[in-house]
């Protein structure tokens, strides 16, 4: 995820679904969720949202 920074990531999610945490990564900082339900792409991409609930509870 530093390299994609370092090329000028504007946004980036990293989903751990071991630990159930993701990792927000924008041009200025990194932040840790711990078992978000959802995560939004505003305001890069308004109005998008990402649930979590598949991967956090495969149906497998």
């Amino acid at each position: 995820m530093a390299e994609y920074r370092a090329s000028g990531l504007r946004l980036g999610w990293l989903i751990l679904p071991d630990s159930r945490s993701v990792e927000v990564w924008t041009a200025a900082e990194t932040t840790a969720l711990a078992a978000p339900a959802t995560i939004s792409a505003d305001p890069l991409l308004p109005g998008f949202v990402l649930d979590l609930a598949a991967i956090w509870q495969p149906p497998f």
